[in-house]
């Protein structure tokens, strides 16, 4: 869970500065309890993609094998994941 925590500050970190401002921890929870499932899976995407390179390296999403999920592949991937898109629908219309 210790892992899990710092990629959580991590995503929250939006300025990379190392620190979760008022500001930032308020952009985020608008995004997770506001946004459209886009801006929610592109929020997903940062919170996995750990060196913020832009790719998250799990062969399951790898859509077109080069070894690197890109932004549009996790996408394609969660919007035809019938689970995942139930569970956005849901955190959706709880708030």
């Amino acid at each position: 869970s210790t892992t899990y925590a710092h990629f959580l500050f991590n995503a929250f970190d939006t300025d990379h500065n190392g620190a979760v401002s008022f500001e930032d921890f308020i952009k985020g929870l608008s995004i997770l309890l506001r946004g459209t499932v886009q801006e929610k899976l592109n929020w997903a995407f940062n919170l996995y993609d750990i060196n913020k390179d832009g790719y998250i390296t799990k062969e399951k999403m790898d859509k077109n094998k080069d070894g690197v999920v890109t932004i549009d592949e996790f996408i394609e991937s969660c919007q035809k994941d019938e689970n995942i898109m139930r569970s956005m629908q849901l955190f959706e219309n709880v708030i």
